[in-house]
């Protein structure tokens, strides 16, 4: 599931960056290109903990009651999603701060 999850995670940050970048300029050289894809990351996982904050948050509120159960799992699931998504992000930045062999 986690080379599914990098695959995606990497295909979004490539749109990401290449949406960014003004039209028509050059590419930008690796060292450079790496470095924008931490800050983004960055970004992306600070979103995804304050999202993961708010399922959490609202997991904690649920009574434990049968009719809960549903919306309980749902919740569970929705919360691994958003670990998963940061772990994987956390791995992409550790991998784009590897040196680039020139």
């Amino acid at each position: 599931m986690l080379a599914c999850d990098k695959v995606f995670e990497m295909s979004a940050l490539d749109y990401y960056l290449r949406k960014r970048q003004a039209e028509g300029s050059p590419p930008l050289p690796p060292a450079e290109r790496a470095q924008a894809a931490t800050v983004a990351l960055r970004k992306f996982i600070e979103s995804d903990r304050q999202e993961l904050a708010v399922l959490q948050d609202n997991l904690g509120k649920l009574n434990s009651s049968a009719a809960n159960d549903q919306f309980r799992q749902l919740l569970q699931g929705k919360i691994r999603t958003f670990e998963r998504k940061i772990q994987t992000k956390t791995e992409l930045i550790a991998l784009f701060q590897l040196p680039i062999a020139g």
